[in-house]
């Protein structure tokens, strides 16, 4: 179990906690140097050259996301009644993403301009912007707890 928290923008806590909200996408800091190896249909495999120069395997990759791991349970910064249980994460390039990744972050228009407009009022000042193309983590959670306390 985590104790770990994640910071959401008010209005997401809103869509979290009417249930239109089961995703949260978030750029990898610092951006990777990733190669993907594999050819076999439906399967992904992901290495990254690490400092040393050595290749690390997805498993060591999904270590590294900062806010815990799938079956810990995190609270929204700031919001303590607000608990969610991290179901699944995964990682992918932000263009590559499917619009059900984006309707699942909240987002209700799933055009290419109003995603990107979406993931740009976010980091759209910054070295993550749609532009760049930044590898992202996608985290699946389900709300357990969502008593706010405001």
């Amino acid at each position: 179990m985590s104790d770990n928290t994640i910071a959401f923008r008010e209005d997401m806590i809103d869509l979290i906690l009417a249930g239109k909200k089961t995703v949260t996408i978030r750029p990898m800091k610092p951006q990777p140097e990733v190669f993907f190896f594999g050819n076999i249909p439906g399967t992904r495999k992901y290495f990254t050259l690490n400092g040393d120069h050595t290749l690390r395997e997805a498993s060591w990759f999904m270590d590294q996301y900062p806010h815990g791991k799938v079956g810990d349970v995190v609270t929204a910064r700031g919001h303590d009644g607000c608990k969610l249980l991290i179901t699944d994460i995964w990682f992918d390039h932000v263009h590559n993403l499917l619009p059900i990744a984006w309707t699942c972050d909240g987002v209700t228009d799933t055009s290419e301009p109003s995603i990107e407009n979406h993931w740009d009022s976010f980091y759209g000042d910054t070295e993550y912007r749609w532009e760049n193309n930044p590898w992202v983590w996608v985290i699946e959670f389900e709300l357990v707890n969502g008593e706010v306390g405001r």
